[in-house]
């Protein structure tokens, strides 16, 4: 007979999976900065020109680049307090 599956026996993720996942996360905020670096060149570029209107669109996107950077660094230092490898200084 097989024992029923407890909280104790359920699968933690590996110390390696861990590593892996942070490696993904810090890779993806690396591009998204890098996307964002750009909207903020184009944002800068219309304000010299005085074009209110070619903000709009860059602005957007460095707004939405910004939020999606921000929640993949609160997961990581969420897991970092939780004992994981990620986050924390």
């Amino acid at each position: 007979m097989i024992a029923p599956a407890t909280e104790s026996t359920a699968a933690e993720p590996s110390t390696d999976a861990r590593a892996f996942a942070d490696d993904r996360a810090f890779a993806e905020i690396e591009d998204l900065a890098e996307r964002c670096a750009s909207y903020w060149r184009s944002v800068a570029e219309a304000a010299f020109r005085r074009e209110p209107v070619a903000m709009a669109v860059p602005l957007r996107q460095a707004r939405l680049v910004t939020r999606e950077v921000v929640e993949i660094a609160a997961t990581i230092f969420a897991e970092g307090a939780d004992g994981g490898e990620g986050g924390g200084s």
